[in-house]
């Protein structure tokens, strides 16, 4: 049975109100402009993922052999493939596939046939592929999904503050995390990802805060995160473990619903590329305990790719929960959060993912999840405490203080990844590029 709480709901009143609306759609344009106008790179795993939404769209399937000019690449010598044919791509049988997850392409198909419609395409007259209008494409698509998953992080603060302090979250979310360094700068699996987790943890907040449940909404939002990044597992297990302890009534639904989304896929996988799952969802790992805590360090810590280095406000959130504590009415969640978070970073440590000077990008699908933590911490920071008014308004100017403090270091930390890490790119991308022959693809973090 779940516990009730004697503390308020602040998202509970209000929280649909037309206020909230204008404050999610102003925040949606304003970070879409800022993403569109910031510096973008070339393309890197995700290119050809909307050619492969163009591909669906025109009748080709997942196959891109009729838009590409794959002569020179067949040609290879298959010890040097790496070096002639994009590492985004892979032949099999007769059809020449995009490498990476479907779900990207899958889920992008409205918004790819929608900028057809504007006259934008990556083929030209001739059916051709045109990289340069990927790039544009991917750019425009990737920086309203970031801008969303914003809009879903104000939705999810707002549940725990005032709508005020929700923008004030949201807004450092969009400016001081991955969505704009990482996310927004093409579509990587991470930027769908991360928003259909946000939905998803939304969803089971609703619940918690006895909403309807709505389990077969779940189970589809579950099922099209594994279809974008398969290492969303763990994060789809967890919840639904959550649900068969906490909400036993739907779980059935719920597995009905995750189960055809997980059928589906591996359809696909044996239409494809001939097995149940395609070969990156069995990549290698290293199991060792030091091994996975020295990476997960490097995940908090690096320079290049450390989450809290990125987003050092989350510092504040820790600090802050590790003092007053998690309302009673949230402990529940906020254990599937730490555990899932964990996971998370124990699942990518153990791949050795150190790849990329792009900034926390295989942390990026946590960012919904931290920002509600952060207004679980900014909700108990306004909560009178036991020491009597003068020592709590000491404790809050301090707080407010390293908040503001930490909120501009992390806006400062994404201007740098994003102004002076896209230069950076082009040296490490040619770098990287002259070692494609090297490469053990079953190794390759990216191919989660």
């Amino acid at each position: 049975m779940q516990q009730g709480s004697t503390n308020p709901e602040p998202g509970s009143q209000g929280g649909s109100g037309w206020a909230e609306w204008l404050v999610a759609s102003a925040l949606l344009v304003l970070l879409f402009a800022v993403y569109i106008l910031s510096p973008a790179g070339g393309l890197w795993d995700s290119r050809f993922a909307v050619l492969t939404s163009e591909a669906i769209l025109e009748g080709d399937g997942f196959d891109l052999a009729r838009f590409l000019d794959a002569t020179a690449w067949e040609a290879s010598p298959a010890a040097n493939r790496s070096a002639a044919m994009p590492w985004q791509l892979e032949r099999h049988g007769d059809r020449l596939l995009y490498l990476f997850p479907p779900g990207t392409p899958v889920l992008s198909l409205p918004l790819v046939a929608a900028l057809r419609a504007s006259g934008l395409s990556t083929l030209d007259a001739d059916l051709r592929y045109d990289r340069a209008s990927e790039r544009w494409m991917q750019l425009l698509i990737a920086s309203f999904l970031a801008a969303l998953t914003a809009v879903v992080a104000l939705r999810l603060a707002r549940h725990e503050v005032a709508l005020p302090e929700a923008a004030a979250i949201a807004l450092v979310a969009g400016l001081g995390s991955s969505l704009w360094t990482v996310a927004s700068r093409e579509l990587w699996s991470q930027t769908w990802s991360a928003l259909l987790i946000g939905v998803a943890w939304h969803e089971l907040l609703r619940w918690e805060k006895r909403a309807l449940p709505r389990p077969l909404l779940l189970g589809a939002l579950l099922s099209a995160a594994f279809w974008v990044r398969p290492s969303n597992a763990w994060m789809a297990l967890a919840m639904t473990a959550f649900v068969a302890v906490r909400h036993r009534t739907q779980t059935t639904r719920l597995l009905i619903s995750g189960l055809l989304g997980l059928s589906a896929y591996c359809a696909w996988s044996l239409h494809y590329w001939g097995a149940l799952f395609p070969r990156y969802v069995s990549m290698t790992r290293e199991w060792s305990a030091s091994a996975i805590l020295r990476r997960c360090g490097e995940s908090l810590f690096s320079m290049q790719h450390g989450l809290l280095v990125y987003s050092p406000i989350l510092l504040a959130v820790v600090y802050v929960l590790w003092r007053q504590g998690v309302p009673h009415s949230r402990r529940p969640l906020a254990g599937l959060g730490l555990a899932i978070i964990a996971g998370h970073l124990a699942l990518h440590a153990a791949s050795g993912a150190r790849w990329g000077i792009d900034g926390p990008r295989f942390q990026h699908d946590l960012i919904p999840i931290l920002a509600w933590f952060g207004a679980v911490a900014l909700r108990r920071s306004q909560e009178p405490t036991e020491a009597g008014v003068r020592h709590f308004s000491r404790r809050r100017l301090a707080t407010v203080v390293a908040v503001l403090v930490l909120a501009a270091a992390s806006v400062l930390a994404s201007i740098g990844g994003v102004y002076t890490g896209q230069r950076r790119m082009g040296q490490y991308r040619s770098e990287l590029e002259a070692s494609y022959p090297a490469w053990d693809l079953r190794r390759l973090p990216q191919y989660l």
